[in-house]
């Protein structure tokens, strides 16, 4: 596997805003075109652009749509996973960690594994009616809680890591279900005029939820195979946090 330049990375973190999935079976024209539009001047990100989707979704190629890839060694691998389709939305949930930006999906359809289809959503906010003016102030407010909130949930992963709490299932349970309740109070802090819904007969329609990775990679059994990997690979410690982050999903209708 190839991996980025540092400098490359830091570019593609500071100008991606978003990033779609090459394989989702929803992506449609319309979307595309519309990200096309708002993200003009910056990128928006691909997962998954292979031969396939290049052919489905061409513009997926050009400018402002950029590949992305696992810019750091991570110990990922679809071996882990049920199913290739279940490893490539894990895949993409990581990679969305990494490079601060959230997903965005059409509007309708939650991005979860099977596995978790029944599960309830840590935040979610639907039906969201905006205008064009309101789209984009929603888009970027979405780049921007994954930048803003990376910090503290990468801190807080990294001094759990260091504590006892990191030795058993228990501890990493209850860690979890701190975050989940720091991320349900993050986003009604940040979606409080959302909460009173706009008047119907806008021109888009939106939905917002909150993603936490490390709940996915533990209930797969691949977070522990991380931190089994700690005690050879010190230099994990550092990296793990990277990818800890809260993932925003932003579902449009067109």
């Amino acid at each position: 596997m190839t991996f980025i330049p540092w400098n490359q990375y830091l570019y593609l973190v500071a100008n991606v805003k978003g990033v779609v999935a090459a394989a989702d079976p929803y992506m449609n024209e319309a979307l595309l075109k519309l990200l096309a539009r708002k993200f003009r001047y910056r990128r928006v990100g691909v997962v998954g652009a292979g031969e396939l989707a290049g052919a489905s979704f061409p513009q997926l190629k050009k400018h402002p749509f950029v590949n992305l890839e696992l810019p750091f060694p991570v110990p990922f691998s679809e071996s882990y996973f049920s199913s290739k389709n279940t490893a490539f939305l894990f895949k993409t949930v990581l990679i969305c960690s990494m490079y601060l930006a959230p997903l965005i999906t059409t509007y309708g359809k939650r991005f979860v594994p099977e596995e978790f289809a029944c599960k309830t959503a840590i935040f979610y906010l639907e039906n969201i009616q905006v205008d064009e003016t309101d789209l984009k102030f929603n888009l970027r407010l979405g780049d921007y809680i994954m930048t803003d909130v990376a910090s503290t949930f990468m801190q807080d992963v990294y001094r759990w890591l260091k504590s006892p709490a990191s030795l058993n299932s228990e501890g990493l349970s209850q860690f979890l279900k701190q975050r989940e309740a720091a991320m349900v109070a993050d986003a009604r802090s940040r979606f409080w005029r959302l909460l009173e819904n706009p008047k119907p007969g806008r021109t888009y329609a939106l939905a917002f939820e909150y993603i936490d990775p490390l709940s996915w990679f533990f209930q797969s059994g691949l977070f522990q195979v991380w931190l089994n990997k700690l005690i050879n690979y010190p230099d994990l410690y550092l990296q793990l946090p990277l990818y800890s982050g809260p993932v925003i999903h932003i579902q449009i209708r067109v």
